[in-house]
């Protein structure tokens, strides 16, 4: 572990922990500090350096924000390879501060800005709490803990998990019907099996691509079914001969939209009126939702019908592989039956652990913390998206989630943005990866970004009467015919050209709305690009935001 000992952290030159952020920052760019070298605690380098420990604490969080360093859970903190020359090995290295580009003659490389949708704000996990718990379950000397325990996982951590769901997402279960397992996807396959590999199965088109791929890897084909602005169409569900769908109404993946009630509802119905239907509902970032009261589960609705399943990890690290499922008591009983030979996937210390964490308010404390931590960063993420580019972005999931999913309207290609983002340093995903196999992408693209302009258009202040329109260039626009709700909307357009757009009828629903296309100009296009913001600093936010601008040339054309 190295030492360090700044020279210049005195009064009167700004706050100290900018002070000493600035100088390991120095010390990284320059190499003194080697790629991988450990840091100094928090509290041996306050103790050293006679500063407080919240002193030190903020001068790190912003180096790990900023990628300089990274905070390893149990370990302490490292530095980051952030691409820069420096010493390395053995080789002695003068300590100096970096000298400006000017001086050097050459521009050093900034560290990259990753819009993860997958990332969540490490940082900001609760190690203190968590490492009290883990010595609390380990001190007690309980023999039980070298067992496997209850297949479904420990009652304590069942018992909490159905007071929360019911408390926060209005699930109604009991422990009993609670199954724990070592994250979504290894709980998926056991539904799997429980369901039957025989069943027909369905999913949302663009949906979640691990679960695609769980499918196809189980032998499983899916149906594929096309969302519209309100989510999985059930219209199109109906022409399908599937009798389970896979799901994610709260915040759907990729495209952002929350499912309102009048289509969970729609979505239930589908399920009754059949046998052996079931929805399974994965409730994908429910715990983050940022504008108005939450939408009650799936589950709480229809409970006879719907398999829950969620997460924990999405909330705390990923890497904390613990997840849920709460089976219905028709499927729980053939659970009991048929699958109570797997061993429980999730160590019996993290679960009591979890359960201990909930039980004692640290889980409520931090998912508080973290809706303000990520509402500050969500706001930040579409404020620098409409400063910089204006009329030529929409986007769909503000509302909840961990991402957003962005429209961009332009001549550039989906793979042209992000190639030309990764050149100036800067990582966006595609939403393409999403769509199955087969799928007409680029025709389904410009489809779906015109569902982001239509469900981001009344959050924009850009709702009119049937007929009508909003908008400076709506008026160049012909409207698109989209029968995908229960009322006539209309909504803005999202103008791309000069050219008057053609109108187009789709047929998916029960009524019409009356939609203004992205564009159908020549050589104009859409791309929709996932981006995440839980793992960047504001500052990081603004700044990735305006190397896309100068990436894509102005406004993205």
């Amino acid at each position: 572990m190295i030492g360090l000992t700044p020279v210049f952290i005195t009064k009167g030159a700004g706050p100290l922990h900018r002070q000493l952020y600035r100088y390991i920052r120095s010390e990284i760019e320059t190499g003194a500090i080697r790629p991988h070298a450990k840091l100094p605690s928090k509290r041996s380098l306050s103790a050293h350096l006679k500063i407080s420990q919240n002193t030190v604490h903020a001068a790190y969080q912003q180096l790990v924000a900023e990628g300089y360093i990274v905070a390893r859970p149990r370990s302490g903190y490292y530095a980051g390879e952030i691409g820069m020359s420096g010493g390395s090995g053995a080789q002695a290295v003068e300590r100096r501060p970096a000298a400006p580009p000017e001086e050097t003659g050459k521009k050093q490389a900034a560290p990259d800005i990753s819009f993860d949708h997958a990332a969540v704000d490490i940082a900001a996990f609760p190690f203190g709490a968590w490492r009290r718990l883990y010595r609390e379950v380990l001190s007690a000397d309980r023999t039980d803990l070298a067992t496997l325990g209850d297949s479904r996982g420990d009652p304590g951590l069942r018992r909490e998990l159905s007071r929360y769901l019911y408390q926060a997402r209005g699930v109604v279960c009991s422990p009993e019907q609670i199954v724990v397992g070592a994250g979504t996807q290894t709980l998926l396959m056991l539904l799997v099996q429980l369901l039957g590999l025989w069943s027909s199965y369905a999913m949302e088109n663009p949906g979640y691509s691990r679960v695609r791929h769980l499918f196809e890897a189980m032998g499983v084909e899916p149906a594929f079914v096309p969302l519209d602005r309100y989510g999985l169409a059930v219209d199109a569900l109906r022409k399908s001969d599937a009798d389970i769908v896979y799901v994610t109404p709260s915040h759907q993946f990729p495209m952002g939209m929350v499912m309102p009630i009048a289509r969970r509802t729609e979505l239930l119905r589908w399920a009754e009126e059949k046998d052996g239907r079931y929805v399974i509902e994965d409730d994908y970032d429910s715990e983050f939702r940022y504008a108005g009261m939450p939408i009650p589960a799936l589950q709480g609705l229809g409970g006879g019908k719907v398999v829950y399943v969620g997460t924990l990890s999405k909330a705390l690290m990923p890497s904390l592989r613990l997840g849920y499922m709460v089976l219905p008591h028709a499927l729980l009983e053939r659970y009991k039956e048929r699958l109570t030979f797997y061993p429980q996937s999730v160590s019996r210390v993290d679960q009591l652990v979890m359960e201990r964490f909930i039980r004692d308010g640290h889980w409520a404390k931090h998912l508080q913390k973290m809706r303000i931590t990520y509402g500050r960063k969500k706001e930040a993420l579409v404020a620098a998206l409409k400063t910089t580019f204006a009329e030529d972005v929409r986007f769909v999931g503000e509302e909840a989630g961990l991402h957003v999913a962005a429209a961009f309207a332009g001549k550039l290609r989906e793979a042209e943005r992000i190639e030309l983002a990764r050149r100036a340093g800067v990582v966006v995903h595609p939403a393409s990866v999403h769509y199955a196999p087969g799928t007409d992408v680029s025709a389904s693209m410009g489809a779906d970004a015109e569902i982001a302009v239509t469900g981001a258009s009344t959050r924009m202040g850009g709702s009119a009467d049937a007929g009508g329109s909003t908008g400076a260039d709506a008026s160049r626009d012909t409207a698109v015919s989209m029968s995908t709700g229960t009322s006539a909307d209309t909504v803005v357009s999202m103008s791309t050209g000069t050219s008057t757009d053609t109108a187009v009828s789709m047929s998916t629903g029960t009524s019409t709305e009356t939609v203004v296309s992205m564009s159908t100009a020549p050589n104009i296009s859409a791309s929709v690009l996932l981006l995440g913001f839980a793992n960047l600093s504001e500052g990081q936010i603004a700044a990735g935001v305006s190397r896309l601008k100068e990436a894509w040339g102005g406004c993205g054309r």
